[in-house]
């Protein structure tokens, strides 16, 4: 957990000769679809995607349909799982002959930045499917970005001090 209350990954740098790097986040279903559905589940997502280049970074959260249709023609690399100890990626490279149009034109971002130096992305996630795409901002293939990610939630402390109360209760019932 960092100073902000942020709980994050180690910086990991990702590379591609591909138009973009993309990961799946599903959160469930949306707010309304069902009564037990939190409002915004994960809390406060935070991407920050440093350039191992000059190039201008472009980070951006849309619906999974959105991105899938926009990219769908075009090379990108997927990650599709992560593993943090000792830290090891899986991806699966969608290929492609399309050229993708500038990713800051498109409409359907819920959050997106772009420009030079750490890009820092803060999104209040929601339910649904979503995907998570870091590409240069000039949509021009061949991606190396250093990434860290982390999420700041309020659920973790109710959920420790139920566990806890649970916890002395046990304790009490068990003496």
């Amino acid at each position: 957990r960092d100073a902000t209350g942020f709980y994050t990954t180690d910086s990991h740098r990702f590379t591609t000769s591909t138009a973009a790097l993309t990961s799946r986040i599903d959160l469930g279903q949306a707010p309304g679809e069902h009564d037990w559905t939190l409002a915004h589940p994960v809390g406060t997502v935070r991407v920050v995607a440093t350039a191992t280049s000059e190039r201008a970074t472009f980070v951006g959260i849309a619906p999974e349909s959105s991105v899938d249709t926009w990219l769908r023609d075009v090379a990108h690399e997927e990650v599709t799982g992560a593993n943090f100890g000792p830290f090891h990626t899986d991806s699966t490279v969608v290929p492609g002959s399309s050229a993708p149009s500038s990713p800051a034109a498109q409409r359907f971002w819920v959050a997106s930045v772009s420009g030079t130096g750490p890009q820092t992305l803060l999104w209040l996630s929601d339910g649904g499917a979503w995907r998570i795409v870091v590409m240069n901002a000039d949509a021009r293939p061949g991606v190396s970005v250093d990434v860290t990610v982390g999420a700041k939630t309020g659920a973790l402390l109710p959920i420790g001090a139920g566990l806890a109360i649970a916890g002395l209760c046990f304790a009490v019932g068990a003496a």
